[in-house]
């Protein structure tokens, strides 16, 4: 699976906020207080809450060997749109069908 730059430092805030509510849970201690400010501001930074906001939008679809689409999907933040194409580009309802019931993996790539 491949993540961008943005996801990973996603990613990465998330955990330092987890850290944050961890190291806050400890009794009161100047020296805690002190590094729980320190994340808050760094997490608090403009820059980061854009990361920590941004939808990387992925997609993926699956095709017949002859090149006719069966299912296209993506996926925004926790949203999936799972699609067909209209006919022509798309395969025949029944073969459709037939990919759905025995289940297909789509590979989710960064939308380019």
């Amino acid at each position: 699976m491949q993540f961008s730059t943005d996801e990973r430092h996603a990613q990465t805030l998330a955990m330092l906020a987890e850290v944050r509510d961890y190291i806050a849970s400890w009794p009161s201690h100047p020296m805690n207080r002190d590094m729980l400010a320190r994340i808050d501001s760094h997490i608090d930074d403009p820059v980061h809450q854009l990361v920590l906001k941004s939808d990387v939008e992925r997609t993926g679809a699956s095709f017949t060997p002859g090149g006719l689409c069966l299912i296209r999907a993506s996926l925004k933040g926790h949203t999936v749109n799972v699609s067909i194409p209209a006919k022509p580009k798309c395969a025949d309802d029944t073969a459709i069908i037939k990919a759905l019931h025995h289940g297909i993996s789509l590979e989710l790539k960064p939308k380019a």
